[in-house]
């Protein structure tokens, strides 16, 4: 709102989801931490593995929306994972917002 002028501005905001995983290689059966931004606040995500398709865990996301280094999802790349670029993905339950990394698997 202008102080002198009173009116008022207004803006749309889109933000985006999107995850970051740490280290983002690795070989079947070694760990990696997945972390998010972007979903809702205190939102419950579902992180996924596409191929095979594996529910890896569920992450609590905090007032600001993201899972971060201290809240982060630690999880294994699963048996069957071909080698390669494979997605990851966190499926937000209350939003349906949908955030992705990906992970070269060796």
């Amino acid at each position: 709102m202008g102080q002198s002028s009173s009116l008022f501005g207004v803006a749309l905001l889109s933000v985006t989801p999107r995850l970051s995983i740490y280290p983002n290689t690795g070989t079947v059966g070694s760990t990696a931490v997945a972390q998010g931004v972007g979903f809702g606040p205190g939102e419950m995500v579902q992180v996924y593995w596409t191929t095979p398709r594996r529910l890896l865990s569920t992450a609590m996301e905090d007032n600001q929306g993201s899972f971060s280094e201290s809240s982060g999802l630690t999880f294994t790349i699963p048996v069957g994972a071909p080698s390669g670029t494979n997605i990851v993905y966190g499926y937000g339950l209350s939003t349906q917002a949908v955030g992705k990394a990906e992970v070269t698997v060796h």
